[in-house]
């Protein structure tokens, strides 16, 4: 990393000092709480699943229509109906990443799939439709909760579609939960080094080699992952932390009303709910609904409501084996 590669680091980090660092700080603190966590607790996700049994699309789709009927006829009707107007199919490749995006051209949403020809199209269809239901209105929305709320629902689909799938005895249901937990594992590495750079900047004013090679010392195993890093921070001029805590909150919060619609089955209803109102809802009021209490003086949760978390994220990852 050369002098001036350092000064654009800098340069980049000084943006996220636009108000006073520790209310900055703070509004991070929650996330790393939860992301330390993940680190902590998740060694084990360390090597993505293989699938080994080949399913078509049409098979992904009709999993997919199924199990929607049992949750909510409605969002059956919406995959049949976006299934010709919204999907865009593409052959899959080392670089695909699925993805729900809105289109301008047509001033509608597009859902882009990267047909793998496993099981894991099914949950990908899951995930994204749930994706394409809410961002047509957050185009027009001010709300800014939604952002960090929108992979909650999606993940969360994902894991009442693996309850479904064990019922119908489809075969390698179970890995989609392992590669989850795996990416997871490998977002919670990307979040822990940027918050240590915001870290180190805001305690000093700058960053330099010296913290970044006290890092690598710390942390061997993440080498090649800082290099990539330091080079997408550069090449786009801002850090990847807004965007990776998505999964890290949404991995959390889905495994907890994971929980309560096993205890309740009733509780699909509020799911339901919750999902319909979605861009209208801030956090605090999800945070009200779902039983966690949010303390506003310190801007996170409370002792006994992280405990919940923990309780359902350790209970998702006990599931992961069963069959």
């Amino acid at each position: 990393m050369n002098d001036k590669e350092l000064e654009l680091l800098n340069e980049i980090l000084s943006t996220y000092k636009y108000d006073d660092p520790e209310m900055v700080m703070k509004d991070y603190e929650f996330l790393k709480t939860l992301n330390d966590y993940v680190i902590e607790n998740t060694h084990e996700f360390n090597k993505e699943p293989v699938y080994l049994n080949r399913v078509g699309i049409n098979n992904s789709y009709k999993y997919s229509y199924n199990f929607f009927k049992t949750i909510n006829p409605i969002y059956a009707e919406y995959l049949e109906k976006r299934w010709n107007e919204a999907f865009i199919f593409c052959e899959n490749n080392l670089y695909g990443v699925s993805n729900t995006f809105y289109d301008q051209k047509c001033h509608d949403t597009r859902i882009k799939l990267f047909v793998r020809k496993n099981i894991s199209d099914s949950y990908t269809i899951v995930h994204e439709l749930i994706h394409d239901m809410n961002l047509k209105e957050a185009t027009i929305s001010e709300n800014d909760s939604f952002y960090l709320l929108c992979e909650v629902f999606s993940i969360a689909i994902e894991l009442l579609f693996e309850d479904y799938l064990k019922k119908q005895n489809v075969s390698e249901f179970e890995k989609n939960k392992k590669e989850t937990f795996y990416a997871i594992y490998a977002k919670a590495d990307i979040v822990d080094f940027e918050y240590y750079l915001l870290d180190k900047f805001f305690e000093k004013d700058y960053v330099s080699r010296k913290d970044i090679i006290n890092y690598l010392e710390k942390y061997p195993k993440n080498s090649a992952l800082v290099g990539y890093l330091i080079d997408d921070i550069l090449d786009n001029e801002s850090l990847n932390l807004d965007f990776e805590q998505r999964y890290i909150f949404g991995i959390f919060l889905a495994s907890y009303m994971h929980d309560r619609i096993i205890e309740n089955p009733k509780k699909i209803q509020e799911f339901i709910e919750l999902n319909d109102y979605l861009n209208s809802l801030e956090i605090y009021d999800i945070f009200k609904i779902i039983d966690l209490d949010f303390n506003h003086d310190s801007e996170t949760l409370t002792p006994d409501s992280y405990k919940k978390l923990f309780k359902s994220y350790k209970n998702e990852m006990k599931r992961k084996n069963e069959k």
